[in-house]
């Protein structure tokens, strides 16, 4: 099956045009719907960088200017907030914020790796990873806002310098072990336990 595409619309995507159709070709269905899919990622990004900025003057204005805490992309601070979301989805905002600086806290860190997407990304590190991927939970407002004031320096670290943190509903039993025995224990809110 073949699928017509307008090629000045979508300038962007690569692709052989026939000299005697210089305005359309026609390519599989398959390569179609990939294409759709880097578009509607495209767009997903747009459009919460837009929801950002949208949701954001208020609380800018009043904070006045301030210094981002890293360098992180657009791309980034969106895989922070799904993950953010899967993670905490339906605890306050001091929460979220919290979860938020344990991954700059990590890119900040010597024991960790340098960018936001490394972090994210390492083996055996963030289970919610598949939020990102699978796009379950969208972030809702608080999330969003979390993640922006942290990755702006917006929120100060009242997370101790938490490097790790679990919850023990959640994990297996050699897990929690290995969290309480060979880590720092700092606090627990709302059903997380922090360590560095």
């Amino acid at each position: 099956m073949n699928i017509f595409r307008i090629y000045p619309l979508l300038p962007h995507i690569p692709g052989p045009i026939r000299p005697h159709c210089p305005c359309r070709e026609r390519i599989p269905a398959e390569r179609m719907i990939l294409y759709m899919k880097k578009i509607l990622r495209f767009l997903a990004a747009i459009t919460a960088a837009l929801s950002i900025a949208a949701a954001m003057p208020a609380a800018a204005s009043a904070a006045g200017p301030c210094q981002p805490v890293i360098s992180c992309t657009a791309e980034e601070q969106q895989m922070m907030m799904w993950i953010v979301q899967q993670e905490v989805r339906g605890a306050s905002l001091q929460h979220k914020r919290v979860i938020a600086r344990v991954i700059v806290n990590r890119v900040l860190s010597d024991k960790f790796p340098d960018t936001v997407s490394e972090v994210l990304t390492q083996k055996n590190q963030f289970t919610s990873l598949q939020n990102w991927y699978q796009r379950r939970y969208e972030p809702d407002a608080d999330t969003r806002r979390a993640v922006w004031e942290v990755v702006t320096g917006r929120y100060s670290d009242d997370c101790g310098g938490a490097l790790f943190f679990y919850a023990p509903r959640w994990a297996s039993g050699s897990a929690a072990s290995w969290f309480e025995k060979k880590l720092h224990y700092l606090f627990e809110m709302e059903g997380h336990r922090f360590f560095s």
